[in-house]
């Protein structure tokens, strides 16, 4: 596929490696790293600069932020500088049979005492396992209502996984997890968490 835009066939660089001058201006590239005064100039920044994955320092916060799941300020996730510190996981499960009913956590019953969230997250992931295929789905649950969209179905077999969630919750937030199905043997739900 040819370029479109002033083509060069060589590296954009300075005159001398010990120039003074820069070859390029960060905040005036696409995607990569930029740095900003402040949360407004973060959102200010052009679509056409923006790509998923690019990284803003945001000086009047110290903060580095990072654009997930697409490129609209709504998408702008608090980056603590590493993949896997950025993540969580919570599960629940059943030692034995389920039927219409919430999961434990440290054999605790998630409707009694639900799981606390210690921060803004995002639900990015869920899966769920059984020790028979069955048909059935893990929900997660608000104070016993379904959250919207926080639905992963067994598709009839011993496990699922989805990693298509973008559900915000908020730190506090109590999280319940249950089995909606008849008789399902030794069911186990992972939710997969991004702190924002």
């Amino acid at each position: 596929m040819k370029n479109v835009g002033t083509l060069v066939i060589a590296s954009v660089r300075p005159y001398d490696s010990l120039d003074a001058y820069a070859s390029a201006v960060a905040n005036e590239i696409q995607g990569g790293h930029h740095q900003v005064a402040d949360v407004t100039a973060r959102d200010a920044i052009t679509t056409q600069r923006r790509v998923e994955g690019m990284l803003v320092y945001v000086v009047s916060v110290a903060t580095m932020y990072r654009l997930v799941g697409g490129i609209t300020n709504d998408k702008w996730v608090e980056f603590s500088g590493g993949v896997s510190s950025s993540f969580f996981t919570i599960g629940a499960s059943r030692s034995f049979d389920a039927t219409r009913s919430y999961l434990s956590a440290h054999d605790l019953a998630t409707n009694v005492v639900p799981i606390i969230l210690p921060t803004n997250t995002t639900l990015t992931a869920m899966s769920l396992s059984a020790a028979v295929a069955a048909n059935w789905d893990a929900e997660v649950r608000l104070g016993g209502v379904l959250v919207t969209g926080a639905v992963l179905a067994s598709g009839g077999g011993t496990s699922a996984y989805s990693a298509a969630y973008n559900i915000n919750f908020n730190a506090g937030d109590g999280v319940q997890i249950y089995c909606n199905g008849t008789g399902i043997k030794k069911p186990r739900v992972t939710l997969w968490f991004n702190r924002r």
